[in-house]
């Protein structure tokens, strides 16, 4: 037994303050985990939870609706690719139309597609009308080389000619 009391050593102000701040640090961190578990937890329940509703939207009838719109999509797809690549050839009488003086008259149209020439046999009133009608098909941007054959004048005076066209492949395809 001890008569005398021993002092009491006093905490600095500084060591209080060191001490308070670490409670309320490691206070603050076990709050936080606490909320992240919890938190963990409820996501892990909403994600079940979907999984489930995923799980009854697919039914085979879904699956089968899904499978034949697919199918059409790939279809669609492969007539893009045939149509893109197909010559339509009916395009060339809208061009020519267009092109063509009121004092010419084809008679004769002879149609390569695969090297997008055109052979044209006609008649023009006069040779200026013919010219004109060079002229308008050089100015064309179509129309890749232009030759003239065979120029003649028939019976009723008007000017008998052969035209050979090279055109642009762009004139057959489809959209244009």
């Amino acid at each position: 037994m001890q008569i005398i009391p021993k002092k009491i050593e006093k905490v600095s102000p500084w060591e209080k303050y060191l001490f308070q701040f670490f409670l309320s640090l490691f206070l603050i961190l076990v709050l936080v985990s606490v909320f992240l578990f919890i938190f963990e937890k409820r996501t892990e329940i909403k994600i079940g939870e979907i999984k489930e509703k995923i799980k009854s939207l697919e039914n085979p009838q879904n699956l089968e609706t899904e499978k034949t719109v697919l199918t059409y999509q790939k279809k669609i797809e492969d007539f893009k690719k045939v149509l893109s690549q197909h010559s339509f050839p009916s395009k060339l009488f809208p061009f020519l139309e267009s092109k063509t003086l009121s004092g010419v008259v084809f008679s004769k149209m002879d149609v390569d597609l695969v090297n997008s020439k055109v052979s044209l046999s006609g008649q023009a009133e006069n040779f200026p009308t013919l010219g004109q009608q060079i002229l308008i098909f050089k100015e064309e941007p179509l129309v890749k080389e232009l030759s003239l054959k065979n120029v003649s004048l028939s019976e009723e005076k008007k000017v008998k000619f052969d035209l050979e066209i090279t055109l642009d492949q762009k004139i057959f395809q489809y959209g244009r």
